[in-house]
Order: C-alpha cells, then structure tokens, then sequence
C-alpha cells in the first residue's frame, strides 16, 4: 500500500531529507538482508 511503502521510506530516509542517500540504502539493506 501507499502507507506502506512511505513508512519503508522513512525508515531508509534517516536523515529524513526526502531523498535516499546511498549510505542510507546500505544501512538499510545491512539491518533487513537478515530476514530473508
């Protein structure tokens, strides 16, 4: 859903700019590649 996907947003988005930094994306990749 729309919510959804802006809650992922946000979540990837730490610096909270409205923009996903590279950084933000690895960060993000390293702390969810686990579940799968």
């Amino acid at each position: 859903t729309v919510q959804q996907a802006a809650e992922g947003f946000s979540i990837i988005d730490t610096d909270s700019d409205g923009h996903i930094g590279l950084p933000e994306f690895i960060e993000w990749w390293k702390t969810t590649w686990w579940e799968f």
